[in-house]
């Protein structure tokens, strides 16, 4: 069968949304043997949304961080960062992060988040309440 019309658009929703450039799109139809999606059968279409979901976020990968834990970290590291700008401090953050063996707050794994959020509590409260 086919692919649908919907899984076309559903693929090219979670590609936007996974910030896949064409060239790497490519690539990946290219696994598939075809060059675009709508050569796809619709059971291909399936595993490339699969693909696509843990590409764009949408599936949780075994043993990472949340996005209730990840936005627990940046909260707490937007109450004892210095940094001004979004930017600055997603940058200092992930500075921080590499303590704890970690280069990007996405590839924070379970074990660690506890150590992580137990250290950002411990900093908040040594900072002096004015």
């Amino acid at each position: 069968m086919k692919i649908t019309k919907a899984q076309i658009k559903f693929i090219h929703v979670l590609k936007s949304k996974a910030n896949i450039d064409e060239t790497v799109y490519r690539l990946i139809l290219a696994k598939y043997n075809v060059l675009s999606s709508t050569e796809l059968s619709i059971y291909q279409a399936a595993q490339l949304i699969e693909e696509l979901k843990k590409a764009a976020g949408e599936i949780r990968v075994k043993n990472k961080a949340s996005s209730a834990q990840i936005n627990l970290i940046e909260t707490l590291w937007k109450e004892v960062s210095y940094k001004k700008t979004d930017q600055e401090r997603k940058k200092a953050l992930n500075k921080f992060l590499e303590r704890f063996g970690v280069s990007h707050i996405k590839w924070l794994e379970t074990k660690t988040v506890q150590k992580v959020i137990s250290a950002l509590k411990t900093m908040k409260n040594q900072i002096p309440r004015t």
